[in-house]
């Protein structure tokens, strides 16, 4: 993905990866992006066997949101259930990972442009 990214000609700025959720906090700690790309099987994100509960995506959501306020989210999947669920719980696109890499690159362009807006 960062490479991805970094090779679309100075649209992009990749500020940082996580392997877990522990890391991404670490990484909103330093610095807030307009754009999270989220890979919904982040460990730590989901309801696994030592965090059963359901809710627990739409509630880490709610986190994120709070740590960095206009930051919008892209969710990646590569399960079609787990976009589905991705999307209840707030995320602001949906790709699924065996997209081509240009529908990526499509879907987070206006989400960009929104993070870049003013809320009202």
């Amino acid at each position: 993905m960062r490479l991805l990214l970094e090779q679309q000609s100075g649209t992009w700025e990749v500020a940082g990866e996580a392997a877990d959720l522990f890391e991404l906090a670490a990484c909103l700690k330093n610095a807030c992006p307009d754009v999270l790309l989220l890979d919904w099987e982040l460990p730590g994100l989901s309801a696994d066997r030592w965090n059963p509960d359901p809710d627990r995506p739409a509630r880490m959501l709610v986190r994120l949101r709070s740590a960095c306020p206009g930051m919008r989210i892209v969710a990646l999947s590569s399960q079609p259930e787990e976009c589905a669920l991705a999307r209840q719980s707030g995320a602001d696109e949906i790709v699924c990972k065996t997209e081509m890499p240009e529908t990526l690159l499509e879907k987070m362009k206006p989400v960009a442009h929104s993070a870049a807006l003013p809320d009202q």
